[in-house]
């Protein structure tokens, strides 16, 4: 696939806020209004879609709206990046619903993680666009940052050089030593396997697949990368990175621990597997430039950024 990169963002540019997802009710309204807040605060102007903050029970808005909002935010030659406010469900409504020709026409950038899995993988089958799972205004712009997410983040957004993960830093762990390149595809474990069988997964061949969980029980993290081996996707992959699995249990009954079912599951696949890396639902966490090209090398202790997102 012929990959697309937005153009790099630029103090002064116009950034767009939507909720293609689920609703910032409570504190998480204030959150974002903090969150556009520091965008503001650090040089860049703001467009809120026309419907996000709206609430439909655990949607941000009816599909429409939602869609109407990701439509204009394309449309608008002024528009530089997409920040979506937040997850929790909904993105997967609207992509059979999406006109990615006007995505494909208007590249930007475009922010999140969690539930924006499937509008980041769908955008990048269908069009071939890079997008960064990172941060949200809803969620981390609007709090206190660690230095790692920040840095990350903006290193990200301006095309800066991205700095190595150290997989000798802790928690890191290699679960599985080698040496692999491959494009860059994946995001929340539940959510990537949601997509399976429909037009919105990206081709998966020699692919390093980057996968993160929050809040499900460990035979469904079992259950789902199951779901992946059965697929076949566990054959195609080059490597395979594993980053945070946040507020994961055995429930209320007997339960495998995380590295016993990575053992069981993974023990035939010769391929580099690193886990613990800081991505995902935890509160420290590098953003992952989707779409592009990676190099994992556990003997020179090393995650490799081959290429940067944007264009300069």
């Amino acid at each position: 696939m012929v990959t697309i990169k937005p153009s790099k963002l630029v103090k002064g540019d116009l950034i767009g806020i939507i909720s293609p997802a689920g609703p910032a009710y409570g504190e998480k309204k204030t959150i974002l209004s903090q969150g556009i807040q520091y965008l503001e605060n650090c040089g860049y102007k703001i467009k809120s879609g026309n419907h996000y903050l709206n609430e439909y029970g655990y949607l941000a808005g009816s599909d429409e709206q939602r869609l109407q909002d990701l439509h204009n935010m394309f449309s608008d030659k002024k528009v530089k990046a997409v920040f979506c406010t937040r997850g929790g469900y909904g993105s997967g409504r609207l992509l059979d619903k999406i006109d990615y020709d006007l995505i494909k026409n208007n590249p930007k950038i475009i922010v999140g993680y969690s539930d924006i899995t499937a509008l980041q993988l769908a955008i990048f089958a269908q069009t071939g666009l890079v997008s960064l799972s990172g941060p949200m205004p809803a969620i981390e712009l609007g709090k206190p940052m660690d230095s790692l997410t920040e840095a990350s983040l903006w290193n990200a957004l301006h095309g800066h050089p991205v700095h190595d993960i150290n997989l000798d830093d802790p928690p890191i762990k290699i679960i599985k030593p080698g040496r692999c390149k491959g494009r860059l595809i994946g995001g929340c474990l539940s959510i990537f396997v949601n997509l399976l069988g429909t037009p919105f997964i990206p081709n998966m061949n020699n692919a390093v697949l980057l996968l993160e969980e929050i809040g499900e029980n460990w035979y469904k993290i079992d259950r789902n990368l199951t779901h992946l081996k059965n697929a076949g996707i566990l054959k195609k992959i080059n490597g395979l990175i594993l980053g945070d699995f946040v507020n994961c249990s055995s429930g209320n009954g007997n339960s495998l621990e995380f590295e016993q079912i990575l053992n069981d599951l993974l023990e035939q696949y010769d391929i580099p597997i690193v886990a613990n890396v800081p991505y995902g639902h935890g509160i420290s966490k590098f953003t992952m430039p989707l779409g592009c090209q990676i190099e994992i090398d556990t003997s020179t202790k090393k995650i490799h950024f081959l290429e940067a997102a944007v264009k300069q």
